[in-house]
């Protein structure tokens, strides 16, 4: 069975050229906060998923310093988690547009 493609719309290249600025602008911004890791740099690191994380944020707010979890008394693991949940929303959307089924064709 053959199906027949029924979106008949073209992008006009001026739309395509204002969003690549944009986003060449953003990555610009962006840039001096950011850093790459390398492959060592990456493995050393603790990794911790988003129920860890709902564990470590319960965590701060209990009153019985014995509970709290040794690295959670990191004020630098809370200003990573800050900057990491405020570049959230910027990664998902940047993912959208690497997502091949959001952009049919």
């Amino acid at each position: 069975m053959k199906t027949e493609n029924n979106i008949k719309i073209e992008i006009p290249q001026a739309v395509i050229d204002g969003v690549m600025r944009k986003l060449q602008e953003c990555k610009m911004d962006l840039a001096p906060y950011l850093q790459e890791l390398t492959k060592e740099q990456s493995v050393s690191f603790i990794k911790i998923g988003d129920k860890t994380k709902v564990v470590i944020n319960n965590t701060q707010k209990v009153s019985n310093p014995e509970s709290v979890i040794d690295f959670v008394t990191n004020v630098a693991f809370f200003k990573d988690e800050t900057i990491n949940s405020r570049l959230n929303p910027i990664h998902n959307l940047a993912n959208f547009f690497g997502n091949q089924r959001n952009l049919k064709q």
